[in-house]
C-alpha cells in the first residue's frame, strides 16, 4: 500500500515535470506567411527557402505559403526570419520589406499571415540606379540654382564687407547641405526601389509614377501634399478591419515625401514630416523599434543644422529603444553609438565622443566585412578625435585604416574618400612625416570639389606651419579665407599655427574673420 502510494507520488511528480516543461518551452508557436513578388499583382514566389532562429527550415510552396514552428517561443515573441537568395528557378532574389520583417512578432492568431516581399536582384539594382540618378540630379539642380543666386549677389559692386561675408557663409552652408544630401542619395534610392506598388497607397503610387515620368521630384511633391496625406490618415482611422495597414500606407507617404524634400535641402518641411510620423506611431502604439528609425532621422537633420542639443535628444531616444530591443552586436546599435559620438565631437566633448565611437567600432569590427564603408567611417571618427586630443600616433593609425578601406571600396569622387585623405595628411604632418602628408594633401586637393578648395589651402597652412615656413603658411591661410574658409575658432585655437600668430598678416586675417559670420566646417 505504501509502495503503491510512493509510486503514485513519483508518477504525479513526473507528470507535473512534463507539464511544467511544456508550459515553459511552449507548444510549437507558429508563424504562417506567404512569399510574393514585388509589383507583380500578388504573384506567389515558389521555392524560396525560409527559416528562422529556433524554427524549422523549409521552402515556400506553389502558392508561396510557409509555416514556421517554434518550440521555445510563444505568441508576442520577436522572431528573425531568414530568407534564401534564390527562387525555384535559381534566379537571384532579395527581400524588399526587410525593415518590416526586422520587427516581426509571432501573432496570437495562428491564422494571421505575414508577407515576405521579394524581387529579382537585377530588377532592384536597375530601379535603385534609376532613382539614384534622379535624386542626384535633383540635388545638383537645387544646389546650382541656389549657388547661382548667391554668386549673382556676390558679383554686385555695392556690397560692403559684412554683406560679402554673409553671402560667403551662405555659400559654405549650401555646400554642406549638398554633401549631406548626396551622402544619403544611395540609401534613399534603395528605399524607393523597395516600395511595393501592390500594397502602396494611391498617393505613393502616383508620386512614383510622376518621378519616373518627369525624372524629377517637383510633381511628386505636389501629389504628396500634407493635406492629402492627413486626409488619408483620418480616413484610415475610421476603417476597422484594415486600419493598421491603411495607416502604414499613410506613414509610407510621409516618409517618401521627407526623402524627396531632403534632396532639395528643405529640412524644415522634412522635419515636419518625421514629427508627424512619430505622432502617428505613438498615437497608434506601433512598435517602438520602428519609430526609432524616424527619431534617428530627426537627429540627423538637427545635426546637419548644427543644433547639437536637439540632435542629441533624438539620437539618445533612438539609442534607448535599440539597447532594449536589439542584440548587443546589432549594426543599428553601432550606428546610434556613432551618431552620439559625432554629436559630442562637434560639441567639443572628446572623452564622451571617444567612448561612443569605440563602442560603435567594437560592434562593426565584430559583424562587418573588413572592407565595409561603415568600418572606414568608424576608423576615421576615432582618428579625428585623436587628432583633436593631441594623440597623433593613434590618429595616424586609425586614419590610415580608414583610407585603406576607402581606396578599395569608394568612388574617387566620394566625399568620404576626400575626408580620409585630408585627415590622414593631417595625421602624417602632426607626426613629422611630411612627404606622406604632402602626398595625401595633394590627392585631397585634386579630388575635392571646387567649392571646397578652401579646405585644401587650410591643410597646406598646417603643412607649412609645422615645418616653420611662415611665408607659405600665411599665403595658404589667406587663400583658404579668400575661398570661403572662415572657421575662426579653428584658426585661433589650433596649436599648429603657433609659429605664425605673431605675424602682422596673421593678425590681419583674424581681424577680417571676426567680421565674418561663424561657419563651422566639416
Amino acid at each position: 500500500m505504501a509502495s503503491n502510494a510512493l509510486c503514485m507520488k513519483h508518477l504525479t511528480l513526473l507528470l507535473f515535470a512534463i507539464l511544467s516543461s511544456a508550459v515553459l518551452f511552449g507548444q510549437n508557436a507558429q508563424l504562417t506567411g506567404i512569399v510574393l513578388y514585388q509589383n507583380s499583382g500578388g504573384e506567389p514566389a515558389e521555392g524560396v527557402q525560409i527559416s528562422a532562429l529556433g524554427a524549422n527550415s523549409l521552402f515556400s510552396n506553389s502558392v508561396g505559403m510557409f509555416e514556421l514552428k517554434f518550440r521555445y517561443k510563444k505568441a508576442g515573441d520577436r522572431v528573425k526570419v531568414i530568407v534564401g537568395d534564390t527562387d525555384c528557378d535559381g534566379e537571384s532574389i532579395r527581400v524588399v520589406n526587410a525593415k518590416q520583417l526586422e520587427h516581426l512578432r509571432i501573432p496570437s492568431d495562428p491564422d494571421e499571415v505575414c508577407e515576405v516581399i521579394v524581387c529579382y536582384s537585377k530588377d532592384f539594382d536597375e530601379a535603385a540606379l534609376r532613382y539614384y540618378g534622379i535624386i542626384v540630379k535633383t540635388t545638383e539642380k537645387a544646389y546650382e540654382t541656389r549657388l547661382k543666386a548667391i554668386e549673382k549677389e556676390l558679383a554686385q559692386d555695392n556690397l560692403n564687407q559684412k554683406m560679402t561675408a554673409s553671402l560667403i557663409a551662405q555659400r559654405n552652408k549650401l555646400r554642406v547641405k549638398r554633401d549631406s544630401a548626396l551622402r544619403k542619395a544611395e540609401e534613399q534610392a534603395e528605399s524607393f526601389a523597395s516600395i511595393n506598388k501592390d500594397n502602396a497607397s494611391e498617393l505613393v503610387n502616383e508620386a512614383l509614377r510622376k518621378i519616373e515620368e518627369d525624372g524629377d521630384v517637383e510633381s511628386a511633391l505636389a501629389v504628396l501634399d500634407n493635406a492629402k496625406l492627413e486626409k488619408a490618415y483620418q480616413g484610415a482611422l475610421y476603417k476597422k478591419l484594415e486600419s493598421e495597414a491603411e495607416i502604414r500606407r499613410v506613414l509610407e507617404g510621409y516618409d517618401f515625401k521627407a526623402n524627396l524634400l531632403l534632396a532639395q535641402f528643405r529640412y524644415g518641411e522634412a522635419i515636419e514630416c518625421y514629427e508627424r510620423i512619430i505622432e502617428i506611431y505613438e498615437a497608434n502604439k506601433f512598435d517602438e523599434l520602428e519609430s526609432a528609425i524616424f527619431y534617428n532621422s530627426l537627429g540627423d537633420l538637427y545635426f546637419y543644422a548644427s543644433k547639437f542639443w536637439k540632435a542629441y535628444k533624438y539620437y539618445q531616444k533612438t539609442l534607448d529603444i535599440r539597447e532594449k530591443a536589439l542584440d548587443p552586436n546589432h549594426p543599428d546599435l553601432a550606428k546610434s553609438y556613432c551618431n552620439l559620438g559625432n554629436v559630442y565631437f562637434y560639441a567639443g566633448g572628446y572623452s564622451k565622443a571617444l567612448e561612443f565611437c569605440k563602442k560603435a567600432l567594437a560592434i562593426r569590427e565584430e559583424v562587418l566585412d573588413p572592407n565595409h564603408p561603415d568600418l572606414a567611417v568608424s576608423y576615421n571618427n576615432l582618428g579625428c578625435i585623436y587628432l583633436n586630443t593631441g594623440e597623433y600616433s593613434n590618429a595616424l593609425e586609425y586614419c590610415k585604416k580608414a583610407l585603406e578601406i576607402g581606396e578599395k571600396v569608394l568612388d574617387r569622387n566620394h566625399p568620404n574618400l576626400a575626408t580620409f585623405y585630408s585627415n590622414t595628411g593631417a595625421a602624417y604632418a602632426e607626426t613629422g612625416n611630411f612627404e606622406e602628408a604632402k602626398s595625401a594633401f595633394a590627392i585631397f586637393e585634386n579630388i575635392v570639389p571646387e567649392n571646397d578648395k578652401g579646405l585644401a589651402y587650410r591643410n597646406w597652412t598646417i603643412y607649412y606651419a609645422l615645418q616653420g615656413d611662415t611665408r607659405k603658411a600665411l599665403e595658404n591661410l589667406e587663400k583658404a579665407v579668400d575661398l570661403g574658409y572662415n572657421d575662426l575658432n579653428w584658426i585661433k585655437t589650433n596649436d599648429n599655427l603657433e609659429s605664425i600668430r605673431s605675424d602682422e598678416r596673421f593678425k590681419k586675417i583674424i581681424r577680417k574673420l571676426k567680421k565674418t559670420p561663424n561657419n563651422s566646417q566639416i
